[in-house]
């Protein structure tokens, strides 16, 4: 019940901020400001995209925060959908390695908001018989379980644009097998 209600708020809110702001967003426009909109999507929506993701991640049930670090790609498809792929690795005890296919929705300028299945593959290190569970030795000789699960991620971020750069804070919810904020600052470039 707890998963459920929080992926409700979270839906809830995205879905405010994607359907209001464009409505407002519409009715403010004249001649004047359609002319600025077409030099600033000029210099900023661009057709790639790629992002350095630098934060942290707090596992909601484990009660633990590790730090992350990810890369998005986004290849934008019109002024308002783009798709891409994207990686991250979360350093906490067990390593978690994340990849997603985000769908990206731009409802206004510099406001970013994406959808993605994600995979999530956690290293386990092991302290039990390793000839009891499938597993691997790393380079250290410990033993490691590699457990996969599946889920979904949504997310907010906002980029301030400077030529072909952008910087912006971002935040993310993961729903799989544990509910997890992710939340930090993206550095990417358009090209």
């Amino acid at each position: 019940m707890k998963k459920k209600s929080s992926l409700l708020i979270v839906m809830t809110m995205f879905s405010v901020i994607l359907f209001a702001q464009h409505d407002d967003h519409n009715d403010a426009y004249n001649e004047k400001d359609n002319h600025q909109d077409q030099l600033h999507s000029e210099h900023t929506a661009h057709k790639n995209h790629i992002a350095l993701f630098s934060g942290a991640t707090t596992n909601l049930d484990h009660e633990s925060t590790a730090y992350s670090l990810g890369l998005d790609y986004e290849y934008r498809m019109g002024k308002l959908f783009g798709v891409g792929l994207m990686g991250e690795i979360v350093f906490a005890k067990s390593k978690e390695f994340i990849i997603g296919v985000p769908v990206f929705i731009h409802p206004v300028k510099g406001l970013k908001c994406t959808i993605s299945p994600i995979a999530i593959i956690a290293e386990e290190h092991l302290e039990v018989d390793p000839h009891s569970v499938p597993h691997y030795e790393d380079s250290h000789g410990e033993s490691v379980n590699k457990d996969a699960q599946f889920g979904a991620r949504i997310g907010l971020a906002y980029d301030f644009h400077i030529w072909k750069f952008s910087v912006g804070p971002a935040v993310s919810f993961d729903v799989a097998n544990t509910q997890a904020l992710v939340y930090g600052v993206n550095i990417g470039l358009g090209f």
